[in-house]
């Protein structure tokens, strides 16, 4: 026999080397995370604070607006404070009406069981009922205000 038949191929021993080397990397990453999960658990979490900030922009409409045509910058800002009500709108019947309304008619306090009961619970919802018929009512006067705008738009004149 040779001496070259006895050994391993230089393969097997390079595979099992970088086994081991990564069996040993594995070992150092588990330790390393244990240490960090460990050093985690010694924050007291009640002074974690939270800040929120909403960006607002300083910019008014007629400044961002600027295309040398007049007629066109006009009508730009017209139709952008347009998209800026019906957005107002919109989170004003999210945050507003849309609850009330879901709720409307839910006997929570056991009203319906009393005498006069359906009367009590329409007299409670009326100031409401009062404020979303003004909401409507504007928002119809966006709604026509838009149409007008975007026919103007296309009107031969």
């Amino acid at each position: 026999m040779t001496a070259g038949s006895m050994e391993r191929p230089t393969g097997d021993i390079a595979c099992t080397s970088q086994l081991k080397r990564y069996g040993q990397f594995i070992e150092d990453l588990q330790n390393r995370l244990r240490r960090t999960e460990e050093s985690m658990e010694i924050v007291d979490r009640s002074y974690i604070v939270q800040c929120q900030s909403v960006p607002t922009e300083s910019a008014s409409l007629s400044e961002l607006v600027r295309s040398g045509n007049d007629v066109i910058d006009k009508t730009l800002v017209v139709l952008a404070s347009l998209c800026s009500e019906v957005d107002s709108l919109k989170a004003e019947a999210e945050c507003k009406f849309y609850p009330a309304l879901l709720a409307y008619g839910e006997d929570v306090q056991g009203y319906l069981t009393q005498e006069g009961g359906a009367l009590r619970l329409i007299g409670q919802m009326l100031p409401c009922l009062q404020e979303l018929s003004v909401f409507i009512n504007r928002c119809y006067e966006v709604c026509r205000n838009v149409v007008l705008q975007m026919a103007s738009l296309f009107s031969n004149q």
